[in-house]
């Protein structure tokens, strides 16, 4: 009697032992965290479900207060500070304007970082601040006291630019001409374009940026001085009083004629 040596092939209907260790009852591959996770969630979709929609009803609640500007704000608070000095380069203006203005500001409280740029014709200076601080009240201090800092003749007061975020920076544009000159393409930007851009909704403030303004100049000859036995504060006090605007009146005559005096140029 001989014995058949293949061996008895296994029954491929049915897994391995070692496949059953690792299925569920539902059919998924139950190993790991993320897998058991994944079984109780199809097991319990109704839940699931549920969940998913009051998440969604309470974002659509949200979105009805929420601010279309960016949110979180992702920068530093901030204060910025513009000084405008006429004719000045941007050498003379980081001596004379920015550098004083940087050194009183760096003693105020709260005040963590100080940044500055010096541009022909204009100063910005920007101060940071603790984010524990309120903004309003960093303002506050600053305007009250960069107003005592001595700078030159000729300067304008340091003025705080208008709150903005920090993606307020929407453009930057220049102009060029073959016919006109700088310091018209100064005028026209400060006086024609300037205007019209401030008065569309949403725009806090128009930076214009010149070497060249348009100005009155006295130029002084030493020796016409000295013939006249004049000095430079004679100079200046006649041409102070010599440009600007006055009040005027009325003639008590009949019909009364109302004069109006505008201003007064040196001859």
């Amino acid at each position: 009697m001989t014995q058949d040596p293949t061996p008895p092939e296994p029954d491929s209907t049915r897994p391995a032992a070692r496949d059953e260790d690792n299925f569920g009852r539902s059919g998924v591959f139950s190993s790991g965290l993320q897998a058991a996770l994944i079984a109780r969630s199809i097991r319990h979709r109704g839940v699931v479900l549920a969940l998913a929609v009051l998440l969604a009803a309470l974002a659509a609640w949200s979105v009805r207060d929420a601010r279309t500007d960016v949110f979180p704000e992702f920068a530093a608070k901030m204060v910025k500070v513009q000084t405008e000095a006429p004719g000045l380069s941007p050498e003379q203006v980081e001596l004379l304007v920015t550098d004083p203005l940087e050194a009183a500001a760096s003693g105020l409280l709260g005040v963590k970082q100080v940044a500055s740029k010096s541009l022909p014709g204009i100063s910005i200076l920007k101060l940071y601040f603790e984010a524990d601080t309120p903004l309003q009240n960093d303002r506050w201090r600053v305007a009250q006291h960069l107003a005592s800092v001595h700078l030159p003749t000729g300067v304008g007061p340091p003025r705080l630019i208008p709150l903005t975020s920090s993606t307020g920076t929407v453009l930057m544009a220049g102009l060029t001409s073959h016919r006109k000159t700088l310091m018209d393409l100064q005028a026209i930007a400060q006086w024609d374009i300037r205007p019209q851009l401030m008065a569309v909704p949403g725009v806090a403030n128009v930076l214009v940026f010149s070497q060249q303004v348009r100005a009155l100049q006295v130029r002084v000859d030493p020796g016409a001085l000295q013939r006249f036995h004049l000095d430079l504060q004679q100079v200046r006090a006649a041409t102070r009083n010599a440009t600007g605007l006055l009040g005027g009146g009325f003639m008590p005559t009949p019909p009364k004629m109302t004069v109006e005096l505008m201003s007064r140029y040196l001859a």
